[in-house]
């Protein structure tokens, strides 16, 4: 890993790439609650992930894996009966992680790595993901390509149908871009 500046082009879409991955994290303190939201473009194709984790509570899965990528703004996400966004505010400084879908509602979290059959639940994200350090540079394994990975902190709201608004107040974080 290196801590050398990275310039603020290296945010956005790397045309060239074949493969290229943003995904952005955010934990509570104790541990008792974590969110994660990926998006990866292959080719023509996107992919969007998305988990909240709560103790004592299902794990809320989201998965679509066969996402047309728009042209005009890859960042949007549209499947079926989901939309996501990931939306670059200020290179290396802001992020706005959303979205509006169902999420499976699994007992057993091992269940995601899996065909992940569960409850479909409504949920939507609203975060803005804040840098509190500059992006270090870090070298994947020799099969993949470089990226960097950056601290933050998270503002935000997450709502679950049918249960109180999970609220967001400078919450660590992490992001990670490759």
């Amino acid at each position: 890993m290196s801590d050398a500046p990275l310039p603020a082009w290296n945010d956005g879409r790397h045309v060239d790439a074949d493969v290229e991955e943003w995904v952005f994290a955010t934990w509570s303190d104790d541990g008792a609650l974590g969110v994660i939201s990926g998006h990866r473009l292959v080719g023509r194709t996107a992919w969007y992930w998305a988990a909240l984790a709560r103790q004592g509570r299902p794990l809320l899965h989201i998965t679509d894996f066969d996402v047309p990528v728009r042209l005009a703004d890859p960042f949007i996400v549209k499947g079926e009966a989901m939309w996501a966004e990931h939306t670059r505010e200020s290179p290396m400084e802001q992020w706005t992680v959303g979205n509006e879908t169902y999420a499976a509602s699994l007992d057993d979290p091992q269940d995601a790595l899996g065909r992940a059959y569960g409850h479909p639940t409504p949920i939507a994200f609203d975060l803005e993901w804040y840098a509190t350090g500059g992006p270090a540079a870090l070298e994947l394994n020799p099969d993949m390509s470089t990226g960097y990975e950056q601290p933050g902190v998270v503002h935000g709201i997450i709502e679950v149908l049918g249960e109180p608004a999970v609220e967001f107040v400078e919450t660590p974080a992490h992001r990670w871009h490759w």
